[in-house]
C-alpha cells in the first residue's frame, strides 16, 4: 500500500506548496537533508573520526552502496555503473571515447536536452561529423523517424528517454534495435526518467546512460551516474586521471593499473555530502518501490493532462504519454499566469520562451495539489 500521507511527511515543501516542479529540481526529503547535515557535522567537528585508512574505506563503502542502489534501479549489473559529477559529464566521456571520422553522423531529435545538442555541435565542428536532427510532430518522435535518417555512417543515436521539454517518452528498446541494425550505439540521457518508472537497460539494449540525482532521485547536485553496457566497458577509457581509480601502482606511478569496470570513471574525490544525500534518496525509492511510484505518479500525471486539456488548453505533451511531465501552452499573459500560480503557492516552470508551462508530478503529489493548479487556470 502506497502511504501517501507518510511520503508527504518526508517532504516539508508539501506543507506550504503544491510543488509541481520536480522536472526542474526535486526537493530534498527530511532523510536526505539529515544525511547531508550529518556528514557536514562530522566534517566540522571531527573530520577524521577514525584512522585515515578506516575513514577512507567507509567513504568507499558508501560509494559502492550508492552504485549498487542506482544499478538496481535501472536493471544494470553493479560493476557497469560509475559515478561522475553531472549528466553532461557522462555524455562527454562517451563522446570523447569514440573514434570519429569526417562523414560519420549522429542522430538527435529536437526534444533532446540543450547540453546534449551542444556536445554534438562541438563534435561536428571539431571532427566533421554530420548531425541529423529529427523534428517532433505534435510533440512526438517515432522510431520510424529515427530509422529514416540512420545509415551505415551513423555512429550514435542520442536521445533523452523522457524529454525535459514536454515529457515525451521514447520507446528505448525499439530505438536501440534501430541503432544496432546500423552498427551504431544508443546513448540515453535518463535524468527525467530514472526514479519515475521501472526500467531494464540490459533488456532494452541501452549502450550508454547518464543520469543526475537532483530531480526524480530527490537528492542534490554534484553526483551523477554513468552506465556503460558490459560488453563495451573495456572500450570506454576514463578521459581523466587521478589517484582514486587506481587499483595498484609503484610509488612514482611509473607502473599502475586502473579499475576495469565503472569505477574507472571515478578518478578523484567525489562530492561526499551529495553522495550521502543521494544514498538517502535512493534508499527511499527502493523502500517505496519503483512500481508503486510509477503507478502513483504517472496515473496522476495523466489525470492532470486530461483536466488541463478539458479546460481548452493546447497541450505540448502528447496524449497518453507515460511520463511524469505535463506541458501545456499558456493563454494570455504568461508572466501574469506565473504570478498567479506563485501567489497560490503552486510551483511549476515557464519554458520555451514563456510559451509552455511545464509540470513535473512527483511521488508526493496529490489530487489536492492538482486542484490548486486547476483553480488558478480556471480563473485566469
Amino acid at each position: 500500500m502506497y502511504d501517501l500521507t507518510a511520503v508527504r511527511a518526508l517532504f516539508p515543501i508539501t506543507e506550504t506548496h503544491a510543488y509541481l516542479n520536480n522536472a526542474g529540481i526535486g526537493p530534498l526529503s527530511t532523510r536526505a537533508h539529515a544525511a547531508g547535515v550529518a556528514f557536514l557535522d562530522e566534517r566540522m567537528r571531527d573530520p577524521w573520526p577514525e584512522p585515515a585508512p578506516t575513514a577512507l574505506i567507509r567513504l568507499a563503502q558508501r560509494k559502492n552502496h550508492v552504485r549498487r542502489l542506482f544499478a538496481d534501479l535501472i536493471g544494470a549489473p553493479h560493476h557497469t555503473v560509475g559515478l561522475t559529477e553531472s549528466t553532461s559529464a557522462g555524455e562527454n566521456i562517451i563522446v570523447k571515447a569514440l573514434t570519429w571520422h569526417p562523414g560519420d553522423n549522429v542522430v538527435l531529435d529536437d526534444l533532446h536536452y540543450e547540453s546534449s545538442l551542444l556536445i554534438y555541435r562541438e563534435l561536428a565542428k571539431r571532427h566533421g561529423v554530420e548531425i541529423r536532427m529529427v523534428h517532433h510532430v505534435d510533440g512526438r518522435i517515432t522510431p520510424d523517424q529515427i530509422a529514416a535518417v540512420c545509415d551505415a555512417r551513423t555512429r550514435m543515436v542520442s536521445i533523452a528517454w523522457v524529454s525535459n521539454r514536454n515529457g515525451f517518452r521514447h520507446d528505448v528498446a525499439q530505438i536501440a534495435t534501430i541503432a544496432h541494425q546500423h552498427g551504431a550505439y544508443l546513448f540515453v540521457d535518463a535524468i527525467q526518467a530514472v526514479g519515475t518508472f521501472a526500467m531494464d537497460v540490459v533488456r532494452d539494449g541501452v549502450d550508454f546512460l547518464a543520469c543526475g540525482s537532483y530531480k526524480w532521485l530527490y537528492a542534490n547536485f554534484g553526483v551523477s551516474f554513468l552506465y556503460v553496457n558490459e560488453a563495451l566497458l573495456p572500450h570506454i577509457p576514463s578521459d581523466r586521471f587521478g589517484h582514486t581509480h587506481i587499483t595498484s601502482n609503484t610509488p612514482d606511478f611509473s607502473d599502475y593499473t586502473l579499475q576495469p569496470d565503472g569505477r574507472k570513471f571515478e578518478y578523484a574525490a567525489i562530492a561526499h555530502t551529495s553522495l550521502a544525500q543521494i544514498e538517502a534518496g535512493l534508499l527511499l525509492l527502493h523502500e517505496l518501490g519503483i512500481d508503486q511510484i510509477e503507478q502513483h505518479s504517472l496515473t496522476l500525471a495523466q489525470s492532470t493532462w486530461q483536466r488541463i486539456h478539458a479546460l481548452g488548453y493546447q497541450m505540448f505533451t502528447p496524449p497518453n504519454t507515460h511520463s511524469a511531465i505535463v506541458a501545456f501552452v499558456p493563454r494570455g499573459d504568461a508572466t501574469l499566469l506565473e504570478q498567479r500560480l506563485a501567489a497560490a503557492q503552486v510551483s511549476c516552470m515557464l519554458r520555451e520562451g514563456n510559451s509552455s508551462v511545464r509540470l513535473g508530478i512527483g511521488l508526493f503529489n496529490t489530487t489536492d495539489d492538482i486542484d490548486r493548479l486547476i483553480d488558478v487556470l480556471k480563473q485566469f
